[in-house]
């Protein structure tokens, strides 16, 4: 077993111990529920259905929308029976889906912890069950339940995204603040739809019974189809993208994955840097156009040109990263990556191209691809010499500090931290290091074409 592995059940361990004192604590608070029974295993079953079809995302994760039900169903019976349904159904889903052991064991507890205490939280912030009663109004459940009911939904989706997060980041040697803070806008989101949307469910099947909670499976299946159509446009954008990098690489085999690996390391350097995340991500993408303009047939001969290129070939290398700029601009949802794109070859002390751009009127995001597109080429092997190993590359980029590259960057990249990320100490080297991303390429000049 190895120290992630253990980390990991330790953690899954301790979250299991909180959830069973909670459960105590639920199960010794008297409570009764507002509505019958039934109408309570309505909505549990309403929420096994709408995970089983959750909707697989980009990164891996899914989008369901079985808060929405588990969550009026807290609201309708805040009891120890409820939340053991609805761990259970969600518990057996992931059975279902053939998980992990682990895995199943995880999201059952911690499912029964946010649970749990979302719903102690809501007794005691004053929610009223018996305000969704038959014959009340919505306006009175409305009042009697707005607070409280924004109290438990805010403390289960909390509590279901820092522990999911923190045990991510134990699988993936990841900070868990930082993990969290990547999906801290998306709960927000779900905030924002799941209050509401929950109050709606918990006052019909309150109000009119189990037979009614079948009403709601049309608009929450719509819900679920919003999310599988963001899931698809997002994944079809990202497909075209590594559509256009492959289409590059192709006409130069000798540098097939330095775009990727471009903006790996770029991204590296955007989170040492302490960008936002929205900023850490235009990085990422930029790198992965940067050369984008090399798509273009002319430079078809100068990339399979095996030596060095005529003076008049550089000419004409130097005009991709305008000719890249101008495809970017042609996509409307990647128009803010164009300065970044178009002035990667920059230089701090103006000597670079197209613009001749100096300091920090070239575009950060440039500065930071200009690094990384460096320690790609100098990291890769060429037909006048081998790869060169970190203290060549760390002799170089202090040579060029001030020159070539923003010394600010450099400072950061040459620091300790995101130094023996990029490049390991001997036999310490993890899977993600840039020199294992690097796949063995040739190029006869330093820096790529």
């Amino acid at each position: 077993m190895t120290g992630t592995q253990r980390r990991v059940e330790w953690f899954v361990a301790g979250v299991a111990v909180l959830a069973t004192a909670a459960l105590a604590s639920l199960g010794a608070t008297k409570s009764e529920p507002a509505a019958p029974s039934l109408a309570v295993l309505a909505l549990v079953v309403l929420s096994f259905v709408a995970q089983l079809l959750a909707s697989r995302m980009p990164k891996g994760g899914t989008a369901s929308v079985a808060f929405v039900p588990l969550s009026a169903a807290t609201m309708l019976s805040p009891t120890l029976p409820t939340v053991v349904m609805v761990t259970v159904a969600l518990a057996l889903v992931f059975a279902i889906n053939k998980s992990q052991p682990i895995r199943v064991f995880f999201n059952g507890v911690q499912a029964a912890l946010g649970l749990s205490v979302a719903a102690l939280l809501y007794l005691r912030a004053g929610g009223d069950p018996s305000a969704f009663m038959e014959g009340s109004t919505f306006e009175a459940a409305l009042r009697s339940n707005a607070l409280p009911g924004l109290v438990m939904l805010s403390t289960l989706l909390l509590i279901n995204s820092l522990v999911v997060s923190s045990v991510i980041a134990l699988s993936s040697d990841q900070h868990p603040l930082v993990v969290w803070k990547g999906n801290t806008l998306l709960t927000l989101m779900h905030l924002g739809i799941a209050l509401p949307t929950s109050f709606i469910v918990a006052y019909i099947a309150g109000t009119a019974g189990a037979l009614w909670v079948s009403t709601l499976v049309l608009p929450l299946m719509g819900m679920r189809q919003l999310y599988q159509q963001a899931y698809d446009l997002q994944q079809v954008n990202q497909d075209l993208l590594e559509l256009m990098i492959k289409a590059i690489e192709a006409r130069d085999p000798y540098t097939s994955g330095h775009s990727r690996r471009v903006s790996d390391v770029s991204r590296r350097i955007a989170v040492a840097l302490q960008l936002s995340d929205k900023d850490v991500e235009n990085v990422r993408l930029s790198g992965l156009l940067h050369d984008v303009g090399k798509i273009h047939e002319v430079f078809a001969p100068i990339l399979q040109k095996p030596g060095k290129l005529s003076d008049q070939e550089w000419e004409v290398m130097k005009t991709h990263p305008a000719l890249g700029a101008d495809l970017v601009s042609t996509v409307s949802h990647l128009r803010h990556l164009v300065p970044a794109v178009r002035g990667h070859h920059e230089n701090w002390d103006g000597s670079g191209y197209p613009d001749g751009l100096a300091g920090e009127l070239v575009p950060l995001g440039a500065r930071i691809i200009a690094v990384a597109d460096t320690i790609d080429a100098l990291t890769s092997d060429r037909s006048y010499r081998s790869k060169l190993g970190p203290a060549e590359v760390r002799a170089e980029l202090v040579r060029c500090r001030g020159k070539q590259f923003d010394p600010h960057i450099c400072d950061v990249v040459l620091s300790s931290i995101l130094w023996n990320e990029l490049f390991p100490p001997s036999g310490e080297r993890s899977e993600t290091s840039i020199l294992n991303l690097r796949r063995r390429a040739k190029s006869s000049q330093l820096v790529a074409r």
